[in-house]
């Protein structure tokens, strides 16, 4: 949380001496060391804050179409259940078990 905080201080304080930057740029007499401490602090406080950004929530684009085609459950895991239903039939007893449209069991 800290070093969060650090980076958009260290951002801001980037901004404000970039600003100080094209105003000297602007009166005609342009101080470079503000453009070069401008651009290194505005990278450390981008590089602070994007170092400890929170991880982003899991996607639900496309979730009816995972579900249809048999791709990851939207909701929580299901429970374990000993049924042997789900299990594929072995090669002796007849090979793969028979699919139907999007991967479903028929």
């Amino acid at each position: 949380m800290l070093r969060r905080r650090v980076g958009v201080f260290l951002t801001f304080i980037a901004l404000a001496v970039l600003g100080l930057f094209f105003s000297s740029d602007y009166a005609g007499e342009p101080n470079f060391w503000l453009l070069l401490s401008g651009v290194v602090l505005m990278g450390l406080g981008t590089g602070l804050l994007r170092a400890t950004r929170p991880a982003p929530p899991p996607s639900q684009r496309f979730r009816l179409m995972r579900r249809m085609l048999g791709g990851k459950p939207a909701g929580p895991p299901p429970a374990a259940d000993d049924d042997d239903d789900d299990k594929p039939a072995p090669a002796a007893a007849g090979g793969k078990p028979k699919r139907g449209l999007f991967g479903r069991k028929k």
